[in-house]
């Protein structure tokens, strides 16, 4: 699989990202706060919204740098959700967003190791979901 992340993978649809944040469930792998929906639809990726908050982060310039750095490591760690498993979950549909609760930047290994941690995690949520 190639390690991109294209436009079917980001959660930009309105009515979706209402539903999620509604309706779904969190869990927080600070400096992140993950919050996940599993649907019992059939689609091929994850799609993934990432935010860092206007309050948290005052410049635009830090607010960018901090989304690159979420963009990047999820794109590099995304194996974790579709890699060798993605035949057992065809019937599961996760959407789920990053949201970044931290009041300053940290390095690229915290992003890295975070994100891990909580794709890990969505990934045990999923594998514990069952479709009904």
């Amino acid at each position: 699989m190639k390690n991109t992340f294209l436009k079917e993978e980001r959660l930009c649809n309105k009515r979706e990202i209402d539903s999620l944040f509604r309706t779904g469930s969190s869990f927080l792998v600070y400096p992140f706060r993950i919050v996940y929906q599993i649907k019992p639809e059939t689609a091929p990726l994850p799609k993934v919204l990432i935010s860092v908050s206007k309050k948290r982060m005052k410049r635009a310039v830090d607010r960018n740098k901090v989304k690159r750095k979420s963009r990047e490591a999820y794109r590099q760690l995304k194996h974790i959700l579709t890699g060798d498993s993605a035949a057992e979950n065809k019937d599961k549909h996760l959407c789920f967003a990053l949201q970044y609760i931290a009041n300053e930047d940290f390095s690229f290994a915290v992003f890295n190791k975070s994100i891990q941690k909580a794709l890990k995690k969505l990934k045990n949520e999923m594998d514990k979901y069952t479709v009904e």
